[in-house]
């Protein structure tokens, strides 16, 4: 969530300085980067990716995102969920290389899969 937020931020500041709108590779290319920054990229599945991709594509040419106080906004949700689930992502690719979690990785994966549908359902 913390690297969607970080590219939806992006994406709203590019729109308001270039009034232009991202390509899909750019966003790709975006997300690609704040997943890996995040330290999740390996760990999220491809169809996740495109999903998350064409919802942030919507959300970039919704109104709000046209508003200073979106980018803000979007960037202290980001960094809040960046500081308060940190620790606990770390926790969990600890526990993940030290257990069998193929069970645990499906749940995370259909958690994940929500969490998109959520936003995709937004716009």
């Amino acid at each position: 969530m913390a690297a969607v937020g970080n590219v939806s931020s992006d994406l709203a500041k590019q729109r308001q300085r270039d009034n232009q709108y991202a390509t899909k590779e750019d966003i790709r290319q975006m997300l690609d980067d704040a997943l890996a920054k995040q330290g999740i990229q390996s760990q999220t599945p491809t169809n996740v990716v495109n999903n998350i991709v064409i919802a942030l594509g919507n959300v970039q040419k919704a109104p709000v995102s046209g508003t200073s106080s979106y980018v803000d906004n979007a960037k202290q949700v980001a960094s809040n969920i960046s500081n308060s689930v940190g620790n606990k992502m770390a926790q969990l690719r600890d526990f993940a290389s030290n257990a069998d979690t193929s069970g645990i990785m499906g749940t995370l994966s259909r958690i994940w899969q929500a969490i998109v549908n959520f936003f995709s359902n937004l716009f």
